[in-house]
């Protein structure tokens, strides 16, 4: 979709590199010492524009100009220093929020401090209370407000209907617990293990308001046309129309949602 976006509104069609495809090269004209490329497959088509070039290794190389990061912490971590640096002097979108807004924590502390964001004057009345209702309710693990939580939970067992469990590091929908997913023991059990946490791990997990979005109608512009029906006959002159069916998957619930992405 991005791609695509990109391609219609500016004439350039940008170029999916995974991290096995990145190079570098030293360059003394460089003001950074190196030039940051990528190998070229049989796959990728020529792009207007740009210049490509042999490696010493024979591989077929194209500079990099400007990058869109799409990693996951793990994968940020694979790479040498020294890609890390040079990808992040040409990143759009700053290296430092994968690595640190990206963390579900961020939004407890964030809410937390939106207090102390007035009385300092960073952010006014109007726009604290933005944030407040913006951001979802997100309680930190071994924080107060958990263990709150949790002696609530105690005697009102339905209260985990209202909450949801997100690992902190994780995206796309995966590792979500929903409270009415698990039994009120099994509920008590995890959030008594999140009120005092020992080593950080991808597992660890923040506590949520469950909020439940209001269904909207929505209107999408298609840019392309559905390929005709054509008519195919079968030797046994049976007819069958090709091309004639096309589906479409109607969201009826946050669930059907969320478990739809994670089937993808």
């Amino acid at each position: 979709m991005f791609i695509n976006a990109v391609w219609r509104r500016f004439g350039v069609k940008p170029r999916l590199i995974a991290p096995a495809d990145l190079r570098l090269f030293p360059d003394a004209r460089s003001k950074s010492g190196f030039r940051l490329c990528s190998v070229i497959h049989d796959r990728d088509g020529q792009v207007l524009h740009t210049w490509r070039f042999v490696a010493p290794y024979g591989e077929i190389c194209e500079e990099i100009y400007q990058v869109g990061l799409e990693l996951h912490q793990r994968e940020l971590l694979a790479l040498e220093p020294e890609m890390l640096r040079q990808i992040s002097l040409r990143c759009f979108n700053d290296m430092r929020t994968i690595l640190l807004v990206h963390d579900k924590r961020m939004l407890g502390i964030v809410r937390k401090e939106i207090p102390q964001l007035v009385a300092r004057g960073v952010v006014t009345a109007v726009q604290a209370e933005a944030l407040r209702l913006g951001i979802a309710e997100t309680l930190i693990p071994g924080s107060k407000e958990l263990k709150d939580l949790l002696q609530v939970s105690l005697t009102s067992p339905g209260l985990r209907h209202g909450y949801i469990l997100k690992p902190i590091r994780s995206g796309k929908g995966n590792g979500i617990i929903f409270g009415d997913d698990v039994t009120a023991p099994e509920w008590t059990s995890l959030l008594q293990a999140l009120t005092s946490p020992g080593e950080i791990s991808a597992e660890l997990c923040v506590v949520q308001r469950r909020i439940t979005p209001q269904p909207v109608s929505c209107l999408i512009k298609m840019n392309f046309r559905l390929p005709r029906p054509r008519l195919k006959v079968h030797r046994n002159n049976d007819i069958s129309m090709q091309n004639f069916h096309h589906s479409y998957s109607i969201f009826t619930s946050h669930r059907d949602l969320y478990e739809t992405s994670r089937a993808l």
